[in-house]
């Protein structure tokens, strides 16, 4: 009997997951002992990347705005979460072909000149900025000025895509 549950709720989950339209991979980060690093204060994500037709659209430095294959993409990290928001529909190469070749921004600033991962995701999909809320204890003190300054964190983008309704698969 627990054996045809577990069955169950995989296939279910596989049919669920097939009907996204919109899907985002959400990574992790470790120290060498092992320990989360949480680049939000109280948060869990360094990375995120989005499903488009070929591959998952990022922004992570050197390469910038690019497209990669998912073992590439678990290069960059512990995949930690897969959000899949099947009421959206799917993202075109319209979509986001204007970021494709953008470098990578290390000053995390709101603008269309560099783009930072969850910016791009953010852009693509009409989400919000927040005041944002560094970790003092992980990011180095020049960058404590963008404390509470418009962006969207990885962590961000979890609590948007639970808000509207995402199925959340933790791998």
């Amino acid at each position: 009997m627990k054996s045809m549950i577990i069955m169950f709720i995989s296939v279910a989950s596989i049919c669920l997951s097939a009907q996204a339209n919109v899907r985002i991979a959400l990574l992790e980060s470790y120290t060498k002992n092992g320990k989360l690093v949480q680049y939000e204060v109280g948060g869990r994500f360094y990375h995120s990347a989005i499903w488009v037709d070929g591959g998952w659209l990022q922004s992570y430095p050197p390469e910038g705005v690019s497209v990669i294959s998912w073992q590439q993409l678990q290069e960059k990290g512990k995949v930690a979460v897969i959000l899949d928001l099947p009421k959206m529909r799917s993202i075109t190469l319209d979509d986001y072909k204007k970021y494709l070749g953008k470098k990578f921004d290390f000053y995390y600033q709101w603008n269309d000149d560099l783009i930072y991962c969850s910016e791009l995701i953010a852009k693509i999909l009409n989400i919000q900025t927040v005041p944002m809320k560094l970790n003092h204890q992980v990011w180095p003190k020049t960058y404590w000025v963008l404390d509470g300054q418009p962006g969207v964190s990885p962590d961000e983008l979890y609590r948007w895509a639970v808000a509207n309704g995402a199925f959340v698969r933790e791998l």
